[in-house]
């Protein structure tokens, strides 16, 4: 096995593994008339999604999650996500994820409750939130808040605040 998670892409990581070590007779002839043996070895390459060893994940009839204060340093908030597609003859099965920041009581702050959040879609590893107000988290960096993710048939692997420089495309 290679050493550990290997960098594949922007979006993958990936971990090489053999198995079914030994050999394989190459013919019917009893092993003491043997001359060769053909290895029975296969490679294997297992991909796992950037930061997606773990989510939180709703259902179709979506949830809350609510993150204990903590204090961030950064002006952007990044998150890694899937909100699944619509499906066919479930109109309200498209997924879809809000957030709100919160002081450290609980209380929505201006210009970043869950109506102010631009709903997310699709399947991103590294996509910033905004708010209609055009306003960014910046103002509250050093301080203590809390994320309030409103979620419906999607999956959060992570979330973090970053410089506005060090957003990746």
């Amino acid at each position: 096995m290679a050493h550990g998670l290997v960098r594949g892409n922007a979006r993958e990581y990936f971990v090489y593994a053999t198995e079914g070590y030994g050999y394989e007779e190459t013919d019917a002839l009893p092993k003491w008339k043997k001359k060769s043996f053909a290895p029975r070895t296969r490679i294997r390459r297992f991909a796992f999604r950037v930061d997606g060893f773990v989510s939180v994940r709703s259902g179709p009839a979506g949830g809350t999650l609510v993150t204990k204060p903590f204090v961030f340093k950064g002006s952007r908030l990044l998150l890694n996500y899937i909100a699944w597609p619509r499906r066919v003859g479930r109109p309200r099965s498209a997924g879809e994820i809000r957030v709100e920041i919160q002081d450290a009581n609980g209380q929505p702050l201006k210009g970043f409750t869950l109506n102010d959040c631009k709903p997310l879609y699709g399947d991103k590893i590294d996509h910033p939130v905004t708010w209609q107000s055009g306003l960014t988290p910046a103002r509250f960096a050093g301080k203590p808040i809390r994320l309030r993710f409103q979620m419906r048939h999607s999956d959060l692997f992570s979330f973090r605040f970053a410089e506005t420089g060090s957003i990746k495309p």
